[in-house]
């Protein structure tokens, strides 16, 4: 009898490290989980589709997490008219930018390509445009 009473204790005391433990830390062999979540835009500012755009106008876009600082981001940041004054990365999950020239009373947009990747290696699941409307001038 005493066997099985001090089985009973050794289950319980097994169980209760095993719910200690959680199961989004811990994969079945051991260790950490690797972080597999790709990187997602969670904001823009300005907002998209704002008007009245000018050359010098600060846009950031926030990421969902810590990325790859890195990187140069000049490849993999693009725009559909003028070129950067400023572009870079403000922290570790802000890109910063600014034009030097724009056209006047224009949709132009900014966009991400697949290649930008989190601290961990997980690339942007999509790429992500967002657009502007230039100042018309007047």
């Amino acid at each position: 009898m005493k066997t099985n009473h001090c089985l009973v204790v050794l289950t319980l005391c097994a169980l209760a490290l095993a719910a200690c433990s959680s199961d989004e830390d811990k994969n079945p062999a051991g260790g950490n989980v690797p972080d597999t979540t790709p990187p997602m835009v969670i904001a823009v500012s300005p907002p998209e589709d704002s008007t009245g755009m000018v050359p010098g106008t600060l846009i950031t876009i926030e990421f969902s997490e810590a990325m790859d600082t890195s990187v140069d981001l000049l490849p993999h940041v693009l725009a559909s008219h003028g070129s950067f004054t400023s572009l870079s990365w403000q922290g570790d999950s802000t890109i910063a930018l600014s034009f030097d020239t724009l056209p006047l009373d224009t949709l132009i947009f900014v966009g991400l390509d697949t290649s930008l990747t989190d601290a961990q290696g997980n690339a942007l699941a999509e790429p992500h445009v967002v657009y502007y409307e230039t100042w018309s001038g007047k």
